[in-house]
C-alpha cells in the first residue's frame, strides 16, 4: 500500500512503525491485533485522491485515517506559539506508540532496534590505552620528583602541579626567602624534572629495544 501510494506520487514518503498492538471493538466483539502504523506525507491538493486510493488499497473494510491539515497545523502553532514544524513533529510522536528496544527491526529479521544505538563513549581498547598511558606518565613524574630535594619538590608541586597554584609571596614567607629566590628554585626544579623524565623515557626505550632483540635471538 505504502509503496503504491509513493510510486503514484500521491505521497512523498511513508514511515512504517511496526509492532503496534491495537485493542478495538469489531462486530460486537473486543479484538486485539498486531498492526503497523503508517505515517504519510502528502499535500492538501493531493489529499482527496490520496484518501480515496488509500481506502481502495487498504485491506481493512474501515481503516482508521487521521489527517492533520495545513490550516490545523497553522492554528495549533499560533495558539501554542511554536513553529509549525514542531506541531508536525509533536503529532508524529503522539501518534507513534512506545516500542521495546528488544523488538525486531523487521518481522523476518533477527536484529533488534537496540543494535542500532550508537555508544558515544570510548571503546574498551581506547579506555585501556588511555589508562595505561596516564599510569605511565604518573610513574615517570613520581620517579622524577624523587630526584628533587624536599624544598624543590614542595615548591614545584605548589607552583606547577596544583589547580590553584600557591603564590610566590606565600612561599617566600613560608621559607623566609625572597619571591625572586622562590621563582629561581621553581625554574631550576622544573628543569631538573624535565631532564629526569627524558632520561627515564630514553631508558625505557633502550630496554624495550633490548627485549625485542632478545626475543628475535631466542626465536
Amino acid at each position: 500500500t505504502g509503496t503504491a501510494l509513493v510510486e503514484s506520487q500521491l505521497a512523498a514518503c511513508v514511515n512504517l512503525i511496526p509492532a503496534v498492538e491495537s485493542v478495538y471493538r469489531w462486530e460486537g466483539k473486543i479484538e486485539t491485533a498486531a498492526e503497523v502504523l503508517a505515517v504519510f506525507k502528502t499535500t492538501a491538493g493531493a489529499w482527496p485522491r490520496f484518501e480515496s486510493r488509500l481506502q481502495e488499497l487498504h485491506p481493512y473494510d474501515v481503516p482508521e485515517i487521521v489527517a492533520l491539515k495545513p490550516e490545523q497545523v497553522a492554528r495549533i502553532a499560533h495558539v501554542l506559539d511554536v513553529p509549525e514544524q514542531d506541531v508536525v513533529s509533536m503529532n508524529r510522536r503522539l501518534s507513534a506508540p512506545d516500542h521495546s528496544l528488544n523488538a525486531p527491526v523487521r518481522a523476518d529479521s533477527e536484529g533488534e532496534w537496540q543494535d542500532w544505538l550508537v555508544d558515544e563513549s570510548d571503546s574498551q581498547e581506547t579506555s585501556l590505552a588511555e589508562n595505561q598511558e596516564m599510569a605511565g606518565r604518573k610513574a615517570l613524574l613520581t620517579g622524577a620528583l624523587r630526584g628533587l630535594n624536599d624544598r624543590e619538590r614542595h615548591i614545584l608541586i605548589e607552583r606547577r602541579l596544583k589547580d590553584n597554584p600557591t603564590t610566590l609571596e606565600d612561599l617566600s614567607q613560608q621559607y623566609n626567602i625572597s619571591r625572586e629566590r622562590v621563582r629561581q628554585i621553581e625554574v631550576r626544579a622544573f628543569e631538573k624534572l624535565q631532564k629526569a623524565m627524558h632520561t627515564q623515557v630514553a631508558e625505557r626505550r633502550r630496554a624495550a629495544v633490548s627485549a625485542g632483540h632478545g626475543a628475535l635471538a631466542a626465536a
